[in-house]
């Protein structure tokens, strides 16, 4: 039988000095719908509410049904998070961002402690999980060897009366948490954990800030883009078609849609593809953009087509039908640990993959009057990658002030930096092909790519044609300039064939890298991106908390207001006046983290601002 104490009236005081006098405190919620409208908002923080606010300290359970309490109630409970020091929650983003929806400063005490992401780090698979893998059901079966029924967590917890069932079932899930958390934190110490883990659980708030705030979507501007991309699809779509069939080359658009090809469906496509001669398998970008485009010139168009129409209706027409009635915002979800790096990844909306075309972000503004901040990382990865291997030579250069692309270009084409450099003026063509060979050499091979997988990278990534002995040329010729790669890359792939494991920086453990057939590539890189992945969560922590400390925070003032994390940027939004002092604590922030792990080449991170996301950038 599992013991609790249930409260909707007034809080006994002795409930409330064993919650203050408790160091460590689990918290849980259980939600539904602000008012009945006949679809289901449970899970939204901004149409639905908390219902269940079930607190456990070491020997007791408190379940609080907030809709029923007073607000002198709630300020009760309010007071008690600044005395712990410790929050233990299972998934905590959901449970910040409905804290601070409700008016629960949640993050008053001193860290929280997150036992999803423990048991991630703990984990941390190179082989994706299966969905559900670490929900708090999954995870208890694994670690506490409990079978945790979760029928009622679709069950009505808008209902006035709630049944035992129900009452049961939310204090087990705090009494599961706690359990959880004695058993994954001595296991986080022995694996040396502990300061990784204490990374992400800072950097916990910070994301679930971000996903708080959303981001403006301006559909004035946004809009317009719909009549240009219908077009742009289309057209491509009328040139394919005529190519694969030159019978319709004088027909109409109409006409040619009575032609019984649908270019989206690969299983007509590729036939039609194979009869024009193509040698290939799938009509993935990944493996047409890798063909001969000047003998078949139709590839060119095949994938425009695909480009636009996944413009088109993966951006375009979707992103809009994210935006959340109450604010006018996308509030889109992060996975704080999406990759085995550390590095987040985005969902409901993918604002990661946003097009980077002018046209496209310039629709992201401020609202109300406020402007857009953007900062990002200059080469940090090439930064992190020639310290831990000790390039001398691209080290140099960095300390230089050297643009490191370029510079990689003249020791490929064996001449000094200043004759490629000048060309940017003589001849700019020629300097544009010289120092994209310098970035796709520097970016692929001094991740352990072979001469063939720079070839196939360079036309896939970056529309770079090299013949397979161009490809062998410029990778001798890389590892004659920069021969610390290859020792580091054989070192690292020698570890992880030893261990089955490697650890970064921060002691992120990266598990299983030894059964994969990249295990080579994987050994090569995994260190570099987790480095990186660290930096951008320390600036995102440090950066909350020093908000915070100002005042700035999603229960007190939002004058700036973190709106957006993609890959080595940051977005803010400010008001005007403190627009200046939102780039000093983004740009000096960026600096100081990225210093943890960069401690001899200087670490750059502009911050501009200006009324949209691209215009921030200049």
């Amino acid at each position: 039988m599992i013991n609790y104490k249930y409260f909707r009236d007034e809080i006994p005081v002795e409930v409330i000095e064993d919650l203050c006098s408790n160091r460590e405190v689990v918290l849980d919620v259980e939600t539904c719908n602000k008012e009945f409208d006949g679809q289901e908002h449970g899970l939204d923080f901004l149409q639905g509410t908390i219902r269940l606010l079930q607190l456990a300290t070491k020997n007791n359970v408190y379940i609080f049904d907030y809709l029923y309490l007073d607000n002198v109630e709630k300020q009760k409970l309010n007071k008690v998070f600044k005395y712990i020091k410790v929050i233990i929650t299972h998934h905590g983003q959901f449970d910040i961002k409905f804290c601070w929806s409700c008016g629960i400063p949640i993050d008053d005490c001193e860290i929280i402690f997150d036992t999803e992401l423990a048991t991630r780090l703990i984990e941390n698979p190179v082989e994706k999980p299966k969905p559900g893998h670490y929900s708090l059901k999954q995870v208890s079966a694994r670690y506490l060897n409990i079978e945790v029924d979760k029928t009622e967590q679709k069950s009505d917890w808008s209902i006035r009366e709630l049944s035992e069932s129900q009452l049961t079932y939310a204090a087990s899930d705090v009494i599961n948490t706690r359990q959880l958390y004695y058993r994954l934190k001595p296991i986080l110490n022995q694996l040396s954990l502990n300061t990784v883990a204490k990374i992400e659980f800072r950097a916990l708030p910070a994301i679930a800030n971000i996903e708080y705030n959303g981001i403006f979507l301006n559909l004035d501007i946004w809009n317009k883009l719909i009549p240009k991309y219908e077009s742009t699809v289309k057209e491509y779509q009328t040139t394919v078609l005529k190519t694969l069939d030159h019978v319709y080359v004088q027909k109409t658009f109409d006409e040619l849609e009575l032609f019984n090809i649908n270019i989206d469906s690969p299983s007509q496509l590729l036939p039609k593809l194979q009869e024009l001669g193509l040698e290939a398998e799938s009509v993935g970008k990944k493996v047409i953009g890798l063909l001969d485009k000047i003998k078949f010139p139709i590839i060119y168009d095949v994938i425009r087509y695909k480009e636009a129409k996944k413009k088109l209706t993966g951006f375009i027409t979707n992103l809009p039908t994210y935006i959340n009635p109450v604010t006018g915002r996308i509030h889109p979800n992060y996975n704080i640990l999406g990759t085995y790096t550390g590095r987040t990844s985005c969902t409901k909306p993918n604002l990661l993959n946003i097009p980077r075309q002018e046209e496209f972000r310039e629709a992201f503004t401020g609202q109300d009057d406020t402007v857009i901040v953007d900062a990002d990382y200059s080469s940090m990865e090439p930064k992190i990658c020639a310290e831990l291997a000790g390039v001398k030579k691209l080290t140099q250069a960095f300390l230089d002030g050297k643009e490191p692309y370029v510079y990689v270009a003249s020791r490929l084409y064996s001449t000094d930096y200043e004759t490629i450099s000048n060309l940017q003026k003589t001849n700019p063509k020629e300097y544009k092909n010289k120092r994209q060979n310098g970035k796709v050499s520097l970016l692929g091979l001094q991740y352990g790519q072979g001469a063939l997988g720079l070839k196939d990278y360079a036309k896939s990534v970056f529309y770079v044609d090299l013949t397979e002995q161009e490809a062998f040329t410029i990778r001798d010729r890389f590892f004659e300039e920069f021969p610390e790669y290859t020792v580091y890359h054989k070192q690292m792939y020698n570890l992880a064939k030893k261990q089955g494991y490697l650890t970064s920086y921060s002691g992120r453990r990266i598990n299983g890298i030894d059964k994969r057939k990249n295990c080579f590539t994987i050994a090569a890189n995994c260190r570099v991106q987790a480095g990186n992945a660290d930096s951008m969560k320390i600036a995102l922590g440090n950066m909350f908390y020093e908000l915070k400390a100002k005042g700035i925070h999603p229960l007190n003032s939002r004058s700036i207001q973190p709106i957006g994390s993609i890959y080595d940027e940051v977005l803010l939004q400010s008001t005007h006046a403190q627009k200046e002092e939102a780039c000093e604590i983004l740009e000096r922030n960026l600096v100081i983290a990225a210093k943890e792990y960069v401690k001899v080449i200087p670490v750059d991170a502009e911050a501009f601002y200006g009324d949209s996301w691209a215009t921030a950038k200049k």
